[in-house]
């Protein structure tokens, strides 16, 4: 059916053809070439194999086919054989056939119709004779023609020379290959001559042969080129399953797949199964090869070599683009490389390919190929995952990457003996190792050079990284190991036994592990190693725990370079390192470089110029402790253990640092932070430029910790600085006793600030004396509890002592021993309580140097009291409680023991400490303790009380001397002891003060314990928390914050309000007599006499307390107007110079007034001059009238601010007396005992005789002159002074100074009348007992103090002189009747009898609480009211005021006195207005209509 197809498909394409032709002929090429692809489409649609050809597939087909020197072929059976086959039309039948025509032709094209050709006749040829050149039609793919040879036979009749195929009939081969002697190869190329063969785009399969199963091509006549072909499923007997090219061919491979193909089928020899892919040899064979796919081919598993491609015996072959995957041979499973070989390898993928050895990469002896940007990866083999070299293979590498590959030894590469490599930014990543040498595994002899490479995370048992037998060498140079793992056992990075390894040029081993030693290099076995030129050996680790159990001390360690002696002392295992870094690695010893005890003396380590820090010996615990303990018996438990030699450890061998090493920064959790040494290790340290710095061990030497039966040398300018350790901070040496000597210490050596948790901060030595040489040392800044230069043990030299020569040590006692005689640590408190648990007590145990010995542990000290017989006195004390203590860090502390005795009276006690000494002192029994009393038990033998015990004060009493309790004070809280906390509003100075005193403002003062102003609110401070903080402001009682943005409506509306009133006096007129004014002069005595009950030491309920500041403002008290902070941080000084202005001020200004008025008339006369004689008379008149408004408002001015100053300047003289000190009541910011006070009070005895006295005595004056004068009734004289006496009947003219005298003395009160002076003279009991005497004077001294508010006397006593007044000046009111009218005597009657009522219920009853609670003690059973019943009560109080003041203005209004102020108010607003109109015409230089004057009167 397939050839039915095959055929219509070949007549449609001839129809094509010929269509195409002529359509080749027309103009227009475009149409021409879419209808031929149209035509040959539809042609083609029977030939499946060519139906999706592009257009340009399609013509080269049809000029393909209109080529007569082109022989086609075509497997059809229709097909005749004749000698005119070939063309397009009729095709041979098989190539066998094609090729007799071409000969016969003379030409050399062969091209094959898509299709399996599996006839005889297409296989087994030789080619070559003459020039052939066979391919597949154009841009068919090679699966689509192919040449089955699997089913094909060998044809005598139809090859080109007629000499058949001589591998068809071999019978050489066993018997298992019978099956082969029938099957032929794919092409056979050995010509004579030289004759170029070529084949493009064809498959060859199941094709089978000795050699080249697919092509054998050989002889040095040979030219092939193979393009775009694939060779699948070919088999040789011996090499060359798929390609065979040998003895002088050269050949040219394109686009080349082999696939599972396969060699070696006679199961020979290495030498004769090779080649599974392809198998090229000759010395002068000649290969490119380009874009070659080699896969899953193979040779025989026992014997072959190469099982993808192998090259051999001196051929010369070029690989470019060669992926080589899943091969399979016993030696280079993907590629091998034989003796003498010249290749040369670029872009190579070698990928899981398998073998013995080699997977990858077999490199054999004497060949030196050159692989170039080449990929080798998962591949598996026993030996070389990717790469094995054999003897003298010398393969150089250049940006190759070795990964995932694995092995038994040597997962990336293996180095056989004697061979070399040389490797250039060559990357091994990942590739495993089962026995070890994950990257690399250098047997004997061999030898590698790395260069800008890198090794990272490769994995084996032993060398993760690189493994190094005897003999061999690797040299490394600016390479990365890093995370390189050596999971059971030695060398992270590389393990050299017995090697030689150089690395240098700023490589670099991070991250790299082990299991037990050397988590970076472990060397071994005579192994030497050198590390130069900026090696940097970071974060590498080895050791740790194994299935949670600790390995055996020396049998894990270094981190960054474990070092193994040698059992031959003439080879040791010598390490030199010079300008390297060895930094952050751990291990359980010798976090850095650890040399094991294996052998002795096979070590030799030399450190030059080369920092070792921050490296960690960890021993098996998870974290660093440095108050670990080495020798807890934890360590023994094989579960964990502390590790030695943060930096080095060192158990064997020499170790020398020099030329400016650093070991910096180490830790070890157990013995030398920097350096440990032990056995038979011998160290030496030189050079003024070398250090052991900043180095902490939890237990013996921070810098160096040395002991064993080596010596330690430190010389010439060796710096040990900043160390830390228990015992040892700078260096520790603990020697055997042996003759020699163990440590040297000379030559400018430096130790400073090193530091010690126990003993020796700088040394120290648990040995002989006679062991050690100490000379020209300096010592300074170290520290430690006890040594802090040197601390040496006397047990272990006890005759001879420490001796350092010309040493320097900036401290006196540099040097400390064993504890030989006892000190207090303080001098003994002066008293001790009898009864109580005394103060810690602590002796310390000195040695030799007068030190305390702080390392002394466990000695025994007890405390017992010293008892003379002879003396009575000495058997009232004993000692109980705790008598024994154990001595701690040289201190043995007394904690619980309780002394008993007479209280006042000394006694002798001692102290005992075993081995060491004792001491005694003297115990002073103190008298009873603050809050406490003394309890008298008997009267001794001279008759004085005998007291040994003291009881604490009982609630509600206190005291702060311990002599007797005494009561609670008023606002006060005591609990018993010594206790005394304030209530709410009270206020004590300090903690020891017995006083307490009542705040002056509204919940300034906190409850509780606190004093001074840390009892005090927020906002408040300073004495009695009376002072508001810096931001606040006092309104109300309170301090408030102040808002800075606050707006001025307020103030401004009270300077309109003023300004207003002073318009209105000055408007009215001069003859008026202000006869009605005793309804305003009553309300002003109200509010004033009011607000004057402000100072009084009372206090207001809430909201009260504003009404009552509001109404002082008629007292002038202009702060609650202050807008914002203007009034914060101002003190009392300037409202009382504001005050002594005021009078002045009202005086000037009314002349100041008067003057301008004159000024402005006589202007006006000038600027009439036609009427000038008639205004001037005018003008005198209206002066007058000016003249005598100005007196009489300044005289009413006067008397209006009188209450307000007077106020004022009796404040000055209102000082409270409280026990820091006197403070100005109204500003306790003012100290009345400073300068400034006492300047401003002389001030104020004058100005109280000029305002307060000479202002009523002085209107008391005019009025006595008017009445002498009998000009009373003139109307000058009235319409002046007649608001004073116009009311009143001729015999009263001074009552109305009468009522300002009241309010003067309501001023006085609350300044003359405090707790202070009332209580001046209080009497006081004599007592018989000198207790009561004394607080009976401390009762006088309290009772001149002022309490405040609280007490509740001064309270009492103002309000009740407040009253009698009050009551004294009604009660003359209403019994003389002063005024005409009886309306005014009831208007005046009222506001007296509303100040009285005020003062009774503030005074009887807002204050009730405290009066009681004064009088009558603490506890007394009184009711005082609540919060909520004072303010119901000032509520119905102030609408009864209402009441009365509204009953004044409706009587007022009834009687016409009311409408007579209203009508003159309209009167004057009218006269406002025309002066204003006069004005505005005046500033707009227009003359009026009418005269000013005129207009005036």
């Amino acid at each position: 059916m397939y050839n039915r197809s095959l055929k219509g498909g070949r007549v449609h394409v001839n129809a094509i053809v010929k269509v195409f032709i002529l359509l080749l002929c027309q103009a227009d090429l475009a149409a021409s070439q879419f209808e031929a692809e149209n035509v040959f489409l539809k042609g083609t649609s029977a030939l499946p194999n060519i139906v999706n050809l592009s257009f340009r597939q399609t013509r080269d087909i049809a000029l393909m086919a209109q080529d007569e020197t082109i022989t086609f072929v075509s497997e059809d059976d229709f097909v005749e054989v004749n000698a005119t086959c070939g063309t397009f039309d009729a095709p041979c039948l098989n190539l066998s056939v094609a090729l007799r025509q071409i000969q016969r032709r003379n030409s050399s094209k062969i091209a094959l119709f898509p299709g399996t050709y599996s006839r005889d006749g297409n296989c087994g040829l030789e080619l070559g004779d003459f020039p052939v050149h066979i391919s597949s039609f154009p841009g068919m793919d090679s699966s689509e023609t192919v040449l089955n040879c699997s089913s094909a036979h060998s044809d005598s009749g139809h090859h080109a020379t007629g000499s058949g195929n001589e591998y068809s009939g071999n019978k050489v081969c066993h018997d298992d290959l019978k099956s082969l002697a029938v099957d032929t190869g794919g092409f056979v190329i050995k010509p004579d001559t030289r004759n170029h063969v070529s084949i493009n785009g064809i498959t060859i399969t199941g094709a089978a042969g000795a050699t080249g199963g697919g092509l054998h091509i050989s002889g040095k006549y040979a030219n092939v080129s193979v393009t775009n072909v694939v060779l699948s499923k070919c088999r040789s007997v011996s090499s060359g399953g798929g390609i065979y090219v040998a003895n002088g061919a050269s050949v040219i491979l394109r686009n080349v797949t082999v696939d599972r193909c396969s060699g070696g089928l006679d199961g020979g020899s290495l030498q004769s199964a090779r080649g599974g892919g392809i198998f090229i040899q000759g010395n002068s064979t000649r290969a490119s090869l380009e874009n070659i796919t080699l896969t899953n081919n193979s040779l025989n598993s026992k014997s072959g070599m190469g099982g993808g491609i192998m090259i051999d015996d001196g051929a010369t072959v070029r690989i470019v683009r060669l992926v080589v995957s899943a091969n399979k041979a016993l030696f280079g499973g993907g590629v091998t490389v034989g003796k003498e070989c010249s290749v040369n390898l670029e872009n190579a993928i070698i990928t899981e390919n398998e073998s013995e050895y080699g997977a990858g990469l077999g490199v054999m002896t004497g060949s030196a190929p050159t692989l170039n940007a080449s990929f080798i990866s998962a591949n598996v083999a026993q030996y070389g995952g990717g790469m094995l070299v054999f003897s003298d293979g010398t393969p150089v590498l250049e940006h190759v990457i070795f990964q995932g590959n694995r092995a038994a030894m040597g997962g990336g590469a293996f180095a056989h003996s004697k061979s070399s490599f040389k490797g250039e930014a060559c990357f091994f990543t990942s590739n495993r190792a089962s026995i070890s040498g994950g990257a690399l595994n250098l047997q004997e002899l061999s030898s590698i050079h790395l260069h800008r490479s890198h090794l990272k995370s490769n994995t084996a048992p032993q060398g993760g990284g690189i493994e190094m037998l005897q003999g061999a060498s690797a040299f490394i140079k600016n390479t990365a190991l890093e995370i390189n793992n050596a999971s059971l056992a030695t060398g992270g990075a590389v393990s050299c036994i017995g090697g030689q390894l150089n690395i240098s040029a700023t490589s670099k081993l991070v991250m790299n592990t082990c299991a037990t030693l050397g988590g970076g290099l472990y060397l071994a076995q005579g192994c030497f190693a050198e590390l130069s030129k900026n090696v940097t050996m970071t974060v590498n680790s080895a050791g740790g725990q194994h299935d949670g159990r600790c390995l055996k001390k020396g049998s894990s360690g270094g981190g960054a370079i474990a070092i193994e002696p040698s059992d031959d002392a003439n080879r040791p295992t010598a390490l030199i390192i010079e300008e390297c870094i060895i930094t952050q690695n751990h291990a359980p010893d010798g976090g850095g470089i650890f040399v094991t005890n294996k052998y002795k003396n096979g070590a030799e380590v030399t450190v030059l110029a080369t920092t070792i820090r921050n490296n960690t010996a960890l021993g098996c615990l998870d974290k660093f402790n440095v108050n670990g303990d080495a020798s807890d018996s934890v360590a023994s438990s094989c579960l964990s253990r502390y590790g030695s030699g943060g930096g080095i450890s060192s158990t064997t061998g020499t170790l020398v640092l020099a030329r400016g090493s650093k070991i910096a920064r180490n830790k070890a959790g157990a013995d030398g932070g920097g350096l440990h040494s032990e056995e038979s290790a011998s160290v030496s340290f030189r050079g003024n430029t070398t250090q052991i710095a900043g180095n902490i061990a939890g237990s013996h030497g921070g810098g160096v910790s040395h002991s064993g039966t080596g010596t330690l040398t430190i010389k010439y300018g060796v710096v040990i600085l900043g160390n830390q350790a228990k015992n040892g901070g700078g260096v520790s040496t603990i020697l055997p006793n042996i003759p020699s000597i163990g440590i040297r210490v000379q030559h400018g050596v430096i130790s400073g600030n090193n530091i010690a948790l126990s003993q020796g901060a700088g040394f120290f030595l648990t040995c002989s004396m006679a062991q050690g040489e100490f000379s020209h040392v300096t010592l300074q800044g170290n520290d430690a509890k006890s040594g802090n230069d040197f601390y040496w043990g006397r047990e272990r030299s006890p005759t001879k002592p420490l001796r350092c020569i010309q040493c320097e040590s900036s401290k006196r006692y540099g040097a400390a021993t064993d504890a030989i005689a006892l000190s207090l640590k303080v001098d003994i408190f002066n008293q001790f309580h009898s009864g109580f648990v005394a103060p810690r007590m602590q002796v310390l145990l000195v040695n030799q140097y007068l030190e305390i010995d702080e390392t002394s542990l466990g000695a025994s000290c007890q405390i017992a009291a010293y008892r003379n017989a002879s003396l009575e006195r000495d058997a009232d004390i004993d000692i109980s409680g705790e008598l024994e203590a154990k001595s701690v860090m040289g201190l043995a502390t007394f904690k619980h023991f309780i002394p008993r005795g007479r209280l006042g009276l000394e006694y002798k006690a001692i102290i005992v400490c075993d081995g060491i000494g004792k001491l005694s002192f003297r115990l002073k029994v103190a008298h009873c303790r603050p809050g406490y009393e003394p309890i008298i038990s008997r009267i001794d033998s001279a008759g004085y009380p005998v007291a040994r015990e003291c009881l604490l004060c009982t609630d509600n009493t206190f005291n702060f001397d311990g002599v007797a309790c005494k009561s609670c004070p008023l606002g006060g809280k005591c609990d018993g002891g010594s206790s005394l906390d304030a209530q709410a509003g009270w206020w004590r100075s300090g903690y020891f003060s017995e006083m307490l005193f009542a705040c002056p403002m509204r919940g300034e003062c906190l409850p509780g314990n606190m004093t001074n102003s840390d009892a005090c609110a927020q906002g408040y401070e300073g004495p009695a928390c009376g002072i508001c903080s810096n931001g606040y402001r006092i309104q109300g009682g309170t301090c408030i914050p102040c808002n800075r943005s606050a707006s001025v409506l307020f103030p401004l509306l009270g300077v309109f309000g003023f300004t207003a009133f002073l318009v209105y006096l000055f408007m009215q007129p001069a003859k008026h007599s202000n006869n009605n004014a005793c309804l305003l002069s009553s309300i002003i005595f109200m509010v004033q006499s009011f607000g004057l009950l402000r100072d009084y030491d009372i206090t207001f309920p809430d909201g009260f307390d504003r009404v009552a500041q509001m109404m002082d403002l008629a007292n002038f008290e202009l702060s609650a107007l202050a807008p914002g902070c203007l009034s914060s941080g101002t003190n009392f000084y300037r409202s009382y110079l504001v005050s002594l202005a005021v009078p002045p001020l009202i005086i000037s200004s009314c002349y100041v007034f008067h003057f301008i008025v004159e000024y402005y008339l006589r202007n006006q006369i000038r600027k009439h001059a036609s009427n000038r004689v008639a205004l001037k008379d005018c003008m005198r008149e209206v002066c007058e009238d000016i003249k005598r408004r100005c007196i009489r408002n300044a005289t009413w001015l006067l008397v209006l601010t009188y209450s307000g100053v007077t106020k004022t300047i009796v404040q000055l003289f209102s000082a409270r007396h409280i026990d820091v000190g006197s403070f100005l009541r109204r500003d306790y910011s003012i100290d009345t005992s400073d300068g400034a006070y006492a300047m401003f009070a002389s001030t104020g005895y004058i100005a109280l005789l000029l305002y307060p006295i000479g202002i009523p005595i002085s209107l008391a004056w005019r009025l006595y002159q008017g009445f002498r004068s009998s000009t009373l009734e003139e109307s000058d004289f009235r319409s002046i002074f007649g608001f004073l006496y116009g009311m009143y009947r001729p015999e009263f003219l001074a009552w109305e100074l009468l009522v300002l005298f009241c309010n003067f003395f309501l001023a006085c009160v609350p300044v003359f009348a405090t707790e202070r002076i009332l209580r001046k003279h209080g009497e006081t009991r004599a007592s018989s007992y000198h207790v009561e005497a004394n607080e009976q004077k401390n009762s006088r001294v309290k009772r001149r103090l002022d309490y405040g508010v609280g007490s509740g006397f001064s309270a009492a006593c103002q309000m009740s002189i407040a009253q009698a007044s009050c009551l004294l000046l009604l009660v003359a009111l209403l019994w003389f009747r002063p005024h005409f009218m009886n309306l005014h005597t009831s208007q005046q009657a009222t506001a007296i009898t509303i100040i009285l009522g005020w003062t009774l219920i503030l005074g009887g009853f807002m204050n009730s609480g405290e009066v009681v609670e004064s009088y009558s003690g603490v506890d007394a059973p009184h009711h005082v009211l609540s919060e909520e019943e004072k303010n119901d009560l000032c509520v119905i109080a102030s609408a009864a005021t209402a009441f009365a003041v509204f009953f004044m203005l409706v009587t007022s209004f009834t009687s016409r006195e009311l409408g007579d102020l209203c009508v003159r108010g309209a009167h004057v607003s009218q006269v406002a207005l025309a002066w204003l109109h006069n004005c505005v015409h005046l500033f707009a230089n227009k003359t009026p209509e009418e005269p000013f004057v005129k207009t005036h009167v």
